[in-house]
């Protein structure tokens, strides 16, 4: 079984992955990968994506979050490139932000 990559701020139970992918009919042996390949695919022939490498988990969860539907989660990941190419000031994190928060991630 796969597991859910460890993560400072998010905390997960071993069986979460294999259940989500359960409710959203992704569990069946090479199900998940074929989506996650559709994906990758059609992003690496959008034109207008600065970006293009996203990591296979990364796209995993953007399937997740358009609860298993491929061409949902190509419109999710669509609406984010654009923006993030509209409006960087949005998504760029200045020297004064990392700054102020270098105190929290040492608590974590």
């Amino acid at each position: 079984m796969e597991s859910v990559r460890k993560d400072t701020m998010l905390k997960f139970n071993p069986d979460s992955l294999e259940e989500v992918r359960k409710e959203l009919n992704l569990e069946k042996p090479g199900r998940i990968d074929e989506a996650i390949d559709i994906l990758d695919s059609w992003v690496k022939k959008q034109p207008h994506f600065m970006k293009k490498d996203f990591a296979r988990d990364y796209l995993e969860r953007i399937l997740i979050t358009a609860k298993g539907l491929v061409e949902r989660a190509k419109e999710r990941l669509d609406k984010l490139c654009t923006f993030k190419t509209l409006m960087p000031e949005f998504f760029n994190v200045s020297d004064d932000i990392k700054k102020e928060m270098e105190p929290l991630q040492e608590l974590m």
